[in-house]
């Protein structure tokens, strides 16, 4: 062992010696991790923003309940939504990059909902946001549920009043029903992570591999 510590101290003395073991070491890892953080480190910084059109062609009570929900939303901070005359406009403003995707009220829409029918809605979305365009199907499809689940609800109370679907028992209940189509909450549901952001795991790779 005494042998095998002697030669041990004597690579030990040379590479401290040696100034290109602490370049190679030290200044390179470093050099190489903020040139790396520079190229990529945007890549770690990503944010999810919101950007949809409405092209409102149906001009209905239910539709029109559907722009007032997104714009109650919007009002919310979580979503930009802009209003639009036709889809051909729509459509060039994703190709020109300024929406995420847009929502298309077909001609029919409130009448397709009320009949639990395949409803006249499309969702056109970019093609570099898919996760938007996602979170916008979701969006009309809780909305289009809600309103078959309240319309349901109304129809159950009015036929165990005796009284029907009138003008009367509508005014009766306490929750308006198109009030009560489409509820959400916003939660924060943000979570503790212990994972490295961009430049130290960068910087820590770097030395990793000068070290091998």
């Amino acid at each position: 062992m005494s042998a095998v510590s002697r030669i041990a101290g004597k690579d030990l003395k040379l590479r401290v010696r040696d100034r290109s073991a602490i370049i190679l070491g030290i200044v390179a890892p470093l050099v190489l991790a903020v040139v790396f953080d520079l190229v990529f480190g945007a890549a770690f910084e990503q944010s999810l923003d919101l950007d949809y059109g409405v092209v409102d062609v149906d001009g209905s009570e239910i539709s029109r309940s559907l722009v007032d929900v997104l714009e109650q939303i919007e009002a919310e901070g979580i979503l930009t939504l802009e209003p639009f005359d036709n889809a051909a406009t729509a459509e060039q403003a994703i190709e020109d990059g300024d929406l995420d995707a847009f929502i298309l009220i077909e001609e029919g829409f409130g009448q397709d909902v009320i009949a639990n029918a395949d409803t006249s809605l499309s969702i056109v979305g970019s093609v570099d946001a898919p996760t938007s365009t996602q979170i916008a199907a979701s969006i009309v499809e809780q909305y289009a549920t809600g309103v078959r689940t309240a319309q349901l609800a109304v129809g159950t109370a009015a036929a165990a009043a005796g009284t029907g679907v009138t003008p009367e028992f509508f005014a009766s209940l306490s929750t308006d029903p198109a009030t009560a189509a489409f509820s959400y909450e916003l939660d924060d549901v943000t979570t503790a992570t212990r994972q490295l952001d961009g430049t130290t795991y960068f910087a820590a790779g770097m030395a990793v591999f000068f070290l091998f």
